[in-house]
């Protein structure tokens, strides 16, 4: 380690990058302030904005996450798929187990528990392609729809940027993970040194920042929900608040500790934990039905799922459905965060192929995500069917309490509770930590090569976007946010497909599928493992 990141490390905060951080936060602010002083106001002027957003960009939002699916499958198994990101002689730096765990936590979280469990409610209420609603149908087809908001077209988002930036910092050793610099090769040195480059990356961290403080609001009420049944407590901001410091405090510690001690340990426990959740609800709930809806639901999935991917309900003049908006909402919120998931990818796949890191993104949804969704929609679904909950009279009080509702029926509940609760706080813990890490290696100025972004650094970026989710929570304001926040994925998409071509450039330019690739007598046993920059940390 240089003298320079010497002296950076000992100073606190000095390596983060205040020329893009000060700009991005307050601009974060001006966005945010509306909403907390006119909450009422600002809903009703973003929610008619987003209708009309919808309405111009359907088709642009629809398209894309096909289009990059073709892209992935055509990186992994063209000459780029055998590229090695890092030292070819090494083996991945992490275990499989291990690496499949901390994707899914990182990309999937507390989100999948709530719309697993519960989106396909709110479908079968406004159905698509003009099925009745609330009848078996409609249900199947909201059920095949959630596995398809878990499906494809996500992982591509979420993976398409992972072998570019992981060639950037692992093969060509480049210091910083800013997106101006990915973009060197592509756009030129005027690009990346000067006021677009500095204006992409402060885009990156407004979209990041209000994701986060979204998705943190928007999984505290679950766990307070859940939290106040098992213990008869009543719902209010102040249980919320107790579930988002208790959040905070495990995501921030983890974050603190890094990728190697605090992250993927987080990792491995929230693959447990959902083996035993799992465990529970197939052998002391509705098992049977469950295995059955499951495998229907997949079939409806794989029958529909070019009909879902490429609905748009054009010929519905008299408004937009919710399957239709849904759909462009979901996929430009997606877009926000895909960046800063292809980043933390990248981070962790020292010493993998490219088609490794994009098959195993594509497999980790099918062999963990789309099982998931279907035994935690499965059960609740059958607690509609049975009379024991309405469902769909619930959600009138909200997603969190809805799925409280469910839990509280089945057998054994208590137990099941606790374990959905501690898998929920875990997942949304992991999520938020590996955001944070990235978050705090993209905003420093430290050779991230080299060594990971400081404690202190990390601890900052973790209790700014803690704060803004709790006082958006206090005034109600996520609502509009959560639209912002959406449609900031119109730039990110943009900036999606330059850090893409920009890293098939630089495969290009060193012929990687040459030179970087494994030797002929590689024996992953007997190749030392590839080294953490964490292992470096002072």
């Amino acid at each position: 380690m240089s003298e320079k990141e010497m002296t950076i490390k000992k100073k606190l905060l000095a390596d983060i990058d205040w020329n893009c951080a000060i700009p991005s936060l307050v601009i974060v602010a001006l966005i945010a302030l509306p909403a907390i002083l006119f909450e009422e106001q600002t809903s009703t002027f973003v929610n008619n904005f987003f209708n009309t957003f919808v309405e111009a960009t359907s088709a642009f939002y629809i398209v894309i996450p096909v289009f990059l699916i073709g892209i992935g499958l055509w990186m992994a198994f063209s000459k780029y798929g055998k590229v090695v990101l890092g030292d070819p002689k090494e083996r991945p730096a992490i275990s499989n187990f291990t690496y499949i765990a901390t994707l899914m936590a990182m990309c999937y979280g507390a989100t999948i528990m709530r719309t697993g469990t519960i989106q396909w409610a709110y479908i079968a209420e406004d159905p698509p392609f003009g099925i009745e609603p609330y009848t078996n149908a409609a249900i199947l087809a909201g059920s095949a729809y959630s596995i398809f908001l878990w499906g494809l077209q996500l992982a591509a988002i979420y993976v398409i940027t992972a072998p570019a930036v992981a060639y950037f910092v692992h093969v060509r050793g480049q210091n910083n993970v800013k997106i101006s610099q990915l973009c060197r090769s592509l756009l030129g040195d005027k690009f990346a040194d000067g006021i677009l480059g500095k204006m992409v990356d402060i885009i990156f961290v407004i979209a990041l920042v209000l994701g986060a403080a979204t998705t943190i609001g928007l999984a505290s009420p679950v766990l307070s929900a859940v939290f106040g049944e098992l213990f008869h407590l009543e719902p209010g901001f102040g249980l919320d608040f107790i579930m988002t410091v208790s959040m905070i405090v495990i995501f921030t510690t983890s974050a603190f500790l890094g990728i190697e001690k605090g992250i993927e340990r987080l990792s491995d426990l929230n693959i447990y934990l959902m083996i035993g959740l799992v465990v529970l609800i197939m052998i002391f709930g509705p098992g049977l039905f469950i295995l059955n809806f499951s495998v229907e639901s997949l079939g409806q999935y794989l029958d529909n799922l070019l009909l879902f991917s490429f609905y748009s309900d054009s010929l519905n003049f008299g408004g937009t459905g919710y399957t239709e908006s849904y759909t462009v909402f979901w996929w430009a919120y997606c877009f926000t965060w895909g960046i800063i998931q292809g980043i933390f990818c990248a981070l962790i796949s020292k010493g993998r192929t490219v088609k490794e890191v994009i098959l195993y993104y594509f497999g980790t949804i099918f062999l963990i995500v789309v099982p998931l969704s279907c035994i935690l929609g499965g059960m609740a679904v059958y607690s509609q069917l049975t009379g024991a909950v309405d469902v769909f009279a619930a959600l009138e009080a909200g997603a969190g309490p809805a799925i409280a509702k469910v839990l509280s029926v089945q057998k054994l509940a208590p137990v099941i509770m606790v374990v959905f609760f501690l898998l929920a706080l875990t997942f949304c813990a992991t999520t938020m930590d590996s955001t944070t890490y990235t978050l705090a290696a993209f905003a420093s100025k430290a050779d991230i090569a080299k060594s990971a972004p400081s404690k202190s650094s990390r601890l900052f970026w973790a209790i700014l976007m803690s704060v803004s989710a709790l006082a958006m929570m206090k005034v109600g304001g996520l609502g509009p946010l959560e639209v912002v926040s959406g449609i900031a994925g119109v730039p990110i998409i943009v900036i999606t497909f330059l850090v893409i071509f920009a890293g098939i450039k630089m495969m290009k330019q060193d012929k990687a599928w040459v030179t970087h690739v494994r030797p002929d007598d590689w024996d992953a046993e007997k190749a030392p493992r590839a080294e953490h920059v964490e292992d470096r940390l002072i």
